[in-house]
């Protein structure tokens, strides 16, 4: 094989590489793009509970909130009963639109920019962006897996703290006191009423 033939196929292998990559980011640019115009865009739905089913139809197509849960709930998962982690996995859900749509709502459009995708390993990457809010800046950091309907967000990092990690030592705490999962899914009720 000549010097030509191996350049071209290293072009080549190198573009598959690029866009295997940029898959991801560009899942997330459509993502977050799609989000801020439900928040902040000119046709932005009139109601909260409107913006909050647009944000969760949005999310819903690349956050995988089941995957979320279940991760956070950890060794604590033997002793939720499928009925109950339906039910947790939806509160949990509800706060985290309930949340993001409060938070933001009333605040100015932030500006973000996206770094590179970072290969992780088996499968998974990162993406980091930075966003400026209100003249703070924000680090953010999307872990996405490769899954059979394509790329999901599983995590997501704002200024070091893990969405996961920060649910995970909740429910540790929360069965570490002998609470039950029918417990758990009161209490998520309540916050999830007091966001409102």
């Amino acid at each position: 094989m000549n010097r030509t033939t191996v350049s071209i196929i290293i072009v080549f292998l190198g573009s598959l590489t690029m866009a295997v990559a940029e898959e991801p980011r560009t899942s997330i640019e459509a993502t977050v793009n799609g989000l801020l115009e439900i928040l902040y865009g000119d046709s932005r739905p009139a109601t909260v509970a409107a913006r909050e089913k647009a944000l969760r139809r949005t999310i819903e197509k690349h956050y995988s909130f089941d995957v979320v849960v279940q991760r956070a709930l950890g060794t604590n998962r033997k002793r939720v009963a499928p009925a109950e982690l339906k039910q947790i996995i939806g509160l949990t859900t509800d706060l985290m639109i309930r949340t993001y749509s409060k938070r933001f709502a009333a605040s100015k459009r932030p500006q973000v920019t996206y770094g590179r995708t970072k290969d992780i390993g088996r499968g998974r990457v990162e993406l980091t962006s930075t966003a400026i809010l209100k003249g703070a800046k924000y680090k953010v950091v999307y872990r996405m897996a490769k899954t059979t309907s394509g790329w999901q967000l599983y995590d997501l990092v704002i200024e070091g703290v893990s969405l996961v990690a920060n649910y995970r030592k909740q429910f540790d705490q929360h069965f570490g006191k002998g609470a039950s999962a029918k417990q758990l899914i009161a209490r998520l009720k309540s916050q999830v009423d007091s966001a409102r």
